[in-house]
């Protein structure tokens, strides 16, 4: 099936859009997860100076957001237990 010019440059103009969108989602993505580093970093420093239980679960809490958003991959992907077969 041939496609006229006006759908050929309607498609052009989709693709090119779908790309933009994709390279800002890219960046904000990448913004999140060194703001997400620079705060795991500190918290984690700060836990470790001071043992204290509070600070220790805030930066557990930072590490889970920050592995939720950097590696999602990881997280849908991992092994999860087979359920119990009754016979």
């Amino acid at each position: 099936m041939r496609h006229t010019k006006k759908q050929r440059d309607a498609f052009e103009a989709w693709a090119l859009a779908q790309k933009k969108a994709n390279k800002s989602r890219d960046k904000n993505l990448e913004r999140i997860i060194t703001i997400l580093d620079k705060e795991l970093f500190k918290l984690t420093v700060k836990a470790d100076k001071t043992i204290d239980p509070a600070l220790k679960q805030e930066a557990d809490e930072a590490y889970a957001r920050y592995r939720k958003i950097a590696l999602p991959h990881r997280i849908a992907n991992r092994k999860r237990p087979k359920p119990a077969v009754r016979r």
